[in-house]
């Protein structure tokens, strides 16, 4: 990917600008990316020279260097590029940032040369000063002397162009603003490819909690259907429970009622011994009626806490498969809520 100036620009063309300028105190300007991304960034400045910057290089980085100094074989200002790539940067980001060198040359137009640093041994004053020393001995520099007798044009205006200067200002112009019309689509994509799939996110959520709501209902409207008719089939048997001892009871008393036509003349210790025997078997019916009618509220509490219980687990099953299909939509949302 590219490296990007437009982000920081404003501070990055202020800092070039100060080491350009003469007259500004400023001879050196450090440059580096921000974070893991391409975005170059101003790290330092400062006007005490190279011995101020030596102590600025870090291992873990890849910098750039925009320094001021004095040319000691011409007398001449020179400005030199600095490439550092410190011995502790991944192999993998050195190549992707080796391709960046010449946008980098491109933007700090001006300098004369390029030195390439790896380790603190190649950033010393001492060795950038032979480098230069190295690069400008073939060459002598004397400075032109001036002609007072020439006589000057006065009052024109005129002033020499350079074509070949103002054709490659151009083309660097157009060049930036196509740099920046393509990070301009590249961004507008993304933002929305990133609006598209939250909305596509929101789809499926929505989805699962009405998929997730129907499941409960088809679940609660079963277990409904289930208890209505396990009492049905209770209370049918009660009634025939209930069918069955009258019946018994009518026939009991159709049996003494019987037993006094059909025989008027019994003597009376058998007909009360009947007599008996009848009101006993009354008085246990009686009381396997109140033992039925015991259990049959023995079986309507546990009735009633066996449905109090099946609609809390369900309940409790609704609300788990809720939070699971929100923790996986949302989990940060989810542990929040879970942490409140």
């Amino acid at each position: 990917m590219s490296v990007n100036f437009f982000k920081h620009k404003e501070k990055l063309v202020d800092a070039y600008n100060d080491v350009l300028n003469d007259k500004s105190d400023t001879d050196w300007a450090l440059f580096t990316y921000e974070g893991n991304n391409n975005d170059i960034k101003v790290q330092a400045t400062g006007d005490e020279g190279l011995e101020e910057l030596e102590g600025e290089f870090n291992n873990g980085k890849i910098m750039y260097a925009f320094v001021r100094i004095d040319d000691p074989n011409t007398n001449m200002k020179k400005y030199i590029l600095i490439v550092w790539q410190g011995d502790g940067v991944p192999a993998t980001r050195k190549g992707a940032c080796a391709n960046h060198v010449k946008d980098v040359n491109r933007f700090f137009k001006g300098s004369h040369m390029t030195l390439y640093a790896r380790n603190d041994d190649d950033i010393t004053p001492e060795e950038i000063m032979r480098q230069v020393r190295k690069s400008t001995s073939n060459f002598s520099f004397v400075a032109p002397k001036e002609d007072h007798s020439a006589s000057t044009p006065v009052g024109s205006v005129y002033k020499r162009t350079n074509a070949e200067q103002e054709i490659k200002s151009s083309r660097n112009e157009k060049f930036w603003l196509k740099v920046q019309q393509e990070e301009d689509t590249r961004r507008s994509e993304e933002k929305k490819k990133e609006a598209q799939k939250r909305r596509q996110e929101a789809v499926e959520v929505k989805e699962r909690e009405t998929k997730s709501e129907e499941n409960r209902k088809n679940i609660v409207a079963a277990r409904e259907r289930e208890i209505s008719e396990k009492m049905k089939a209770q209370k049918l048997a009660d009634d025939n429970a209930s069918r069955r001892m009258e019946e018994k009871k009518r026939w009991v008393r159709k049996k003494t009622c019987f037993e006094f036509i059909s025989n008027p003349f019994c003597d009376e210790g058998s007909c009360f011994s009947s007599l008996y025997a009848n009101t006993s078997l009354l008085f246990q019916e009686a009381q396997e009626r109140e033992q039925e009618a015991a259990l049959q509220d023995i079986r309507r509490a546990r009735r009633t806490q066996s449905i109090e219980h099946a609609q809390v687990v369900l309940f409790m099953s609704w609300y788990i498969s809720c939070y699971v299909l929100n923790f996986i939509s949302q989990p940060n949302l989810c542990m929040l809520c879970g942490l409140a």
